[in-house]
């Protein structure tokens, strides 16, 4: 989260160095940073849930397999 912060305020200082305004630029980077954060967001929850069926898979394949 704090990566993608400060990926974004590098953008707007960018922009502000390049002579843009410092008003637009957040205007425009602001919400860009936002969906960005929000994406890696849903990536390490959809990431989790997999690991998470994936070890249960395995768990029971692995119980189910060992026959007495």
């Amino acid at each position: 989260m704090l990566k993608n912060v400060t990926k974004t305020d590098m953008e707007v200082a960018d922009d502000v160095i390049e002579e843009r305004s410092f008003l637009d630029s957040v205007k425009m980077r602001v919400p860009m940073g936002i969906k960005r954060g929000v994406k890696d967001i849903v990536l390490q929850f959809v990431f989790a849930e997999t690991d998470r069926t994936d070890k249960k898979a395995k768990t029971t394949s692995t119980t189910s397999s060992i026959s007495p």
